[in-house]
């Protein structure tokens, strides 16, 4: 996640021009893991794809049945589906926070349902539920099951800033990517 957060971090910030991808999703984000599992924690790559594309988004909808709006988008977005939106940072810091989200819930938002997602955030101003690691689970034990990595309050409130409606009150990605560092000390003096 920290990867992909200063990715997208190093294009918000850009001296010349600030660039966004504004339709961020699990779907053009690539991971390469290492083939040797001991290079595992050094040698991740993360890639987004879509970049070289940011100029056409605008048109792409005289050309084919281009969707700009998905599950992972903010809801500036979703309010208005028919029209391509001028991307933005703060679009992007809204994306990442569902990709963290599906990643901790091993989930598509909504159950990848475009119009429940548009009515649920637009209308209602509603977010998945955060299931965090203190949360009581009233399932008993799988042992079958593989373990779920759990959310942590820390980890949680970070997504839930990110997912405020009003894109002006959305944090930067420095200050995500600050909190996911002292979230990962936190972990690594726990685990150490």
């Amino acid at each position: 996640m920290i990867q992909l957060a200063k990715i997208l971090n190093t294009f918000h910030c850009l001296r010349h021009k600030t660039w966004a991808h504004g339709n961020l999703t699990p779907h053009n984000v690539f991971i390469h893991l290492p083939e040797n599992l001991q290079d595992f924690e050094h040698e991740i790559r993360v890639q987004v794809d879509g970049i070289e594309l940011t100029d056409l988004k605008k048109y792409a909808n005289l050309f084919y049945n281009y969707k700009a709006a998905s599950v992972w988008s903010a809801p500036e977005v979703l309010k208005t589906p028919k029209k391509i939106l001028e991307p933005l940072t703060p679009m992007d810091v809204y994306s990442f926070a569902f990709i963290m989200w599906e990643l901790f819930h091993e989930q598509v938002p909504f159950d990848g349902d475009i119009v429940a997602t548009t009515r649920y955030v637009t209308k209602e101003d509603v977010r998945p539920r955060i299931e965090e690691e203190n949360d009581d689970d009233d399932e008993e034990d799988d042992e079958e099951a593989p373990a779920k990595i759990s959310c942590s309050e820390p980890m949680a409130k970070l997504i839930r800033k990110c997912w405020t409606s009003d894109p002006v009150e959305r944090p930067n990605l420095n200050w995500v990517i600050e909190e996911l560092m002292k979230e990962i000390s936190f972990y690594g003096k726990q685990n150490g």
